[in-house]
């Protein structure tokens, strides 16, 4: 490309991204969609067993599961939910935003680590 083709396509190219771009309020309003279709999906696929004996008996709701850090969630987990996460990973929200903004972050690299961690635990 041309220094000139490349004048003519940075703006352009700028306010692409800019019409696509989504507010931080957005992005969470689709995380909470997000870990709810996939709560409702391991409550199906688990049968309901979400918790572990003892955060069921804490009185965890099961929903805080899906978001957050990762160690807080597995420590929390039923077994069934932690082979479920192995094949359909949870997501925290510094993840989400790395998915859908297409851009990489320190965030979500602990993020990444953190499950990685914990997927190998199992």
């Amino acid at each position: 490309m041309s220094g000139t083709e490349r004048w003519i396509a940075e703006p352009e190219y700028a306010d692409m991204q800019q019409r696509t771009a989504y507010t931080r309020e957005q992005l969470r309003e689709m995380y909470r969609e997000h870990t709810w279709a996939q709560y409702m999906d391991a409550e199906d696929a688990t049968n309901g067993y979400l918790l572990s004996r003892e955060a069921r008996a804490a009185g965890v709701d099961p929903g805080t599961l899906f978001s957050g850090p990762a160690h807080v969630a597995y420590a929390r987990a039923s077994e069934e939910l932690k082979r479920y996460w192995a094949d359909n990973p949870r997501m925290t929200f510094v993840e989400y935003e790395e998915m859908v903004a297409g851009q990489r972050s320190a965030s979500a690299e602990t993020a990444h680590a953190s499950r990685n961690t914990q997927n190998n635990r199992l």
